[in-house]
């Protein structure tokens, strides 16, 4: 059975061409905002499948981010494992709008079988503070 065995949430995710490796830079566990609706300029996943030899080299699958019975994105995708046993799925949003607190969820779902194969959840959290600011005031050379 193919299966999800990771799924990393991160504002980056860099891959080595080189080495193949992968650093994860700001995993993100929650989103906070003193605002809403708020963009999120850019968010990182990463999810790391395996297989058995006998099953299909491909596997069509729905990713989609909700937030309760709100839908914010749906993509399908096909992951093609190439003859290997493992593979890395990485997908990148720009400018993501989050409409307000609660809780987002975001779904990978076969469309072979209708099985979730990962699921992650992030809490969205309004701030009651203002941001601090400071007024930094310039003088001219002489």
């Amino acid at each position: 059975m193919i299966k999800t065995n990771s799924f990393v949430l991160a504002d980056k995710i860099i891959r080595d061409p080189e080495t193949n490796s992968v650093s994860i830079l700001n995993v993100v566990e929650e989103f906070s905002s003193h605002i809403f609706p708020y963009v999120y300029p850019n968010l990182d996943f990463i999810l790391l499948w395996t297989r058995e030899s006998n099953d299909p080299i491909e596997l069509e699958v729905e990713f989609k981010i909700s937030m309760g019975t709100n839908t914010l994105l749906t993509r399908n995708y096909t992951i093609n494992f190439n003859d290997k046993l493992k593979m890395r799925t990485r997908f990148i949003i720009s400018k993501l709008v989050i409409p307000s607190p609660g809780t987002m969820t975001f779904i990978i779902t076969s469309q072979l079988n209708k099985m979730i194969n990962a699921s992650y959840e992030v809490k969205v959290i309004k701030l009651d503070t203002e941001p601090d600011s400071e007024i930094i005031k310039e003088t001219p050379e002489v």
